[in-house]
């Protein structure tokens, strides 16, 4: 079933209802393309798949257990860094957008807290996963891009929002 703006308003609000207050336990990549976290919320661990894979983007709680490959790629050593015991603070949508935000806050090596957003565009051929600073400059991205690319997703440069001209249905 292909995933539209609506269908992830509603999917990003079970998730906030469900995720808000979560601790990040562990952060597996089992698949270039996706990403698993495990989350201890409501008194028990829920595994939340996201893939930014543009055949089938998706985000979902899973019971099923994958096999985690046996030298860890750099993306899922970066979320470990900056998201490991971090605490999801809120679930949110960009406005008609199929791009969900994850605010999550840690602790860095000197006990300072920092924030950090974790987005997920699930939108097919460019889907991508990109963890931000608090002020949205790219840390690390799952897919990233070149420098003569229109939209360009690289480290320390700010993150480009998916701009375009389309009214609100809200208005």
């Amino acid at each position: 079933m292909p995933q539209d703006a609506f269908t992830i308003r509603y999917l990003t609000r079970e998730l906030a209802g469900e995720l808000t207050g979560a601790k990040i336990t562990k952060i597996n990549q089992p698949f270039p393309d996706e990403i698993l976290l495990y989350l201890f919320c409501k008194q028990k661990t829920r595994k939340l798949i996201i893939s930014a894979n543009p055949n089938l983007c998706r985000m979902h709680f899973t019971e099923e257990s994958f096999p985690n490959p046996a030298q860890a790629l750099s993306f899922q050593m970066t979320l470990r860094k900056h998201l490991s015991n971090g605490t999801v603070e809120e679930v949110s949508q960009d406005p008609f957008e199929r791009v969900v935000r994850f605010r999550i806050s840690t602790k860095n090596e000197l006990s300072d807290y920092e924030v950090h957003p974790l987005v997920c565009e699930l939108t097919g051929r460019t889907a991508n996963l990109l963890l931000l600073r608090e002020d949205d400059t790219v840390v690390a991205a799952l897919h990233t891009t070149s420098l003569e690319a229109e939209r360009r997703i690289l480290p320390n440069l700010p993150y480009p929002p998916l701009a375009q001209d389309k009214l609100n249905p809200d208005d």
